[in-house]
């Protein structure tokens, strides 16, 4: 019974450490784009994604990830997720040949929204 009961909290701490690694932005970059069309500023760090509005928090997307994937090709970097709370889907695009990165979200009520966003 003893054996039992460290396996299954060997197991509970393994599967912890596993769900606590879902956000890697691996090699997207960590810094600041701003949102023209919204004034809005895009906030990439190791950890998560903030959303702010001026010096206004406005959306904090830690442990709000699913479906998370970064991907690096020879055209650049694309991070996709999405947020069940927002209800959207993000894709996230850094090229290889300057620093802005592209912004899309497709809304759960069909609106999809493009952008350019300029490092900060």
């Amino acid at each position: 019974m003893k054996k039992f009961v460290a396996l299954f909290l060997l197991s509970l701490i393994v599967l912890g450490s596993l769900a606590a690694q879902d956000f890697s932005l691996g090699k997207f970059p960590v810094g600041e784009w701003l949102d023209k069309e919204w004034d809005a500023t895009w906030a990439f760090s190791t950890d998560t994604i903030k959303l702010y509005k001026g010096d206004e928090l406005v959306f904090n997307f830690k442990g709000k990830f699913k479906d998370f994937d970064v991907d690096a090709g020879m055209k650049g970097v694309e991070m996709t997720f999405r947020c069940d709370e927002t209800g959207r889907n993000y894709t996230f695009q850094n090229s290889l040949t300057n620093t802005d990165v592209k912004m899309i979200i497709d809304k759960d009520s069909g609106i999809h929204y493009e952008v350019d966003m300029k490092r900060q």
